[in-house]
C-alpha cells in the first residue's frame, strides 16, 4: 500500500467547514514543530562536533577527524532538510488546499519488519469509485477514531507525496 504512486487528480478543491480547516492547521503545525525540534538536536550535536573537532585538531591530528567531518558534513545536510521542509509546509495555503471527503473502507496497522524500528504503520483506505482507492497513513489518534463503514475522512496531502487523512 504503502509503495503506490500518489495520484492527486482525485483530490477536488472542497469548500472546509471552521472546523476541518483548523484540524488540517493542527496537523500542518505538528509538522512543522517535528520538523523544528529534528533542526534543534541536529543543531546541538552539530555544535558539540564542532567543538569536538576544533580541541583534537589543536591538539593533534588523528585519523578519527576524517570521520568527524563527515559527521560535521552530514549535520548539516540533516539541518538545510529541516529548513527546507519547514519552510515547504509554512507556504502551504490550507484555504486552497485539494482535499477528498471519503467514507472509510477499510484499516490496517501494519508492523515494520525493520529490526530496529519495530514500529507500526497505520493506513486507512477509501473508495470513491468503482476503480479508484485512496490509501492515506494516519496517526494513532486517527486510527483509534476510525470506525470502518462509518467514519468520513478528508485525504489530503501537503504538496508532498504523503496522503494524509484526518477522521471527522
Amino acid at each position: 500500500m504503502a509503495n503506490q504512486k500518489l495520484d492527486t487528480t482525485v483530490l477536488q478543491k472542497t469548500v472546509l467547514s471552521k472546523d476541518e480547516l483548523n484540524r488540517i492547521y493542527k496537523c500542518r503545525n505538528n509538522k512543522i514543530k517535528q520538523w523544528f525540534f529534528l533542526l534543534v538536536i541536529v543543531i546541538m550535536l552539530l555544535g558539540i562536533m564542532i567543538s569536538y573537532l576544533t580541541k583534537e585538531y589543536m591538539n593533534s591530528i588523528s585519523k578519527d577527524v576524517i570521520w568527524d567531518i563527515l559527521f560535521v558534513v552530514l549535520f548539516i545536510y540533516i539541518a538545510i532538510l529541516c529548513i527546507k521542509n519547514i519552510k515547504n509546509l509554512r507556504r502551504v495555503k490550507i484555504d486552497s488546499l485539494s482535499v477528498r471527503r471519503a467514507i472509510i473502507t477499510e484499516k490496517q496497522s501494519v508492523k515494520s519488519k525493520d529490526l530496529i524500528n519495530r514500529s507500526r504503520n497505520r493506513f486507512v483506505v477509501a473508495k470513491i469509485d468503482n476503480n479508484v482507492t485512496l490509501y492515506a497513513s494516519c496517526s494513532q489518534k486517527e486510527y483509534d477514531r476510525t470506525i470502518v463503514e462509518q467514519s468520513i475522512g478528508l485525504f489530503f496531502t501537503f504538496g508532498d507525496n504523503v496522503m494524509r487523512v484526518i477522521i471527522l
